[in-house]
């Protein structure tokens, strides 16, 4: 157990002394990395925010119907029959003009002061039909053709809307994630490299005394670790400050947006991001050290 103690430090040790053979160059280069981390991580969280924000929206996918305002309450429930037996509807509410006005304040929050100006409701009592997302072509036109069916309204567009900016932002996710892997892997494998020219006589040394490459990789493994993971710990601490920044500034002016907890937000996307680190720290090492044909 000693034994492996003291390897380890000598690692550590070999590593360290590495890493100080070009220390300004080092830190030059956790700090671009941290950058290209940082830009990585606040898409993989807006990625997130886009993708809780869509789904929210399909389970919550509604029809909005009005009707003719002098309809009966017989013929009322009898229009809400109707459209339950459609295929695709999962539930029908027959919400009043003073509903829509109460909800309608809320939305508003603090502006809603200006309903009070109004002489009059100005909003129409309508049937609020909760429905299958991937039948809601299918599910408009039936509701269309029925009598006393005025107007159809749907939140269809916005949620496209939604869809495609989730998929403008998980193409720069992808873009940002291949150009930061390329990035990160050559310039860790060129601060190996360097490594190894610098102490290309101690390597040579230690190859003739018989030791396997294996051996003489870890400390040039631990510099690549030490390099991504300080640069990707940076961009976490600014990613969580980001995001505690945005919640601050959002949840008061937008509280009808659905956003996924802070906690769960900053989880994932740290998590994400410290699992890339790491991978591509081993990658670049590696990389560097079997790219030097002459060690």
């Amino acid at each position: 157990m000693s034994k492996q103690i003291e390897l380890c430090r000598y690692f550590v040790r070999e590593a360290i002394t590495i890493f100080k053979t070009n220390k300004v160059s080092n830190l030059l280069s956790i700090l671009s990395l941290a950058l290209i981390f940082f830009i990585f991580s606040v898409l993989a969280s807006g990625r997130e925010v886009g993708k809780n924000f869509a789904s929210a929206l399909s389970e919550q996918a509604e029809v909005s119907v009005y009707y003719d305002d002098a309809l009966s309450s017989e013929a009322l429930l009898q229009l809400m029959d109707e459209i339950k037996g459609i295929e695709g509807v999962k539930s029908v509410q027959s919400i009043s003009e003073e509903e829509a006005y109460e909800r309608m304040k809320t939305v508003l929050g603090e502006d809603s002061t200006a309903l009070n100006y109004l002489e009059m409701n100005p909003f129409l009592a309508f049937l609020e039909i909760e429905i299958d997302l991937g039948q809601v072509e299918r599910i408009i036109e039936s509701i269309s053709t029925l009598e006393n069916v005025d107007t159809v309204r749907d939140n269809i567009d916005i949620l496209t809307g939604v869809r495609r900016f989730i998929q403008i932002i998980t193409f720069a996710f992808a873009f940002v994630s291949i150009a930061m892997g390329i990035s990160t892997v050559v310039l860790t494998s060129h601060i190996i490299r360097q490594g190894i020219y610098n102490n290309r006589e101690q390597i040579t040394t230690m190859t003739l005394l018989g030791a396997p490459a294996s051996f003489m990789i870890i400390p040039y493994l631990i510099e690549g670790l030490w390099i991504t993971l300080s640069s990707g710990l940076i961009a976490m601490i600014a990613n969580m400050g980001g995001i505690q920044f945005l919640y601050s500034r959002m949840d008061s002016p937008l509280p009808f947006v659905p956003m996924p907890k802070m906690s769960q937000l900053i989880g994932a996307s740290n998590g994400l991001l410290i699992a890339v680190a790491l991978c591509l720290g081993i990658a670049g090492s590696l990389f560097g050290w079997y790219s030097v044909k002459d060690r």
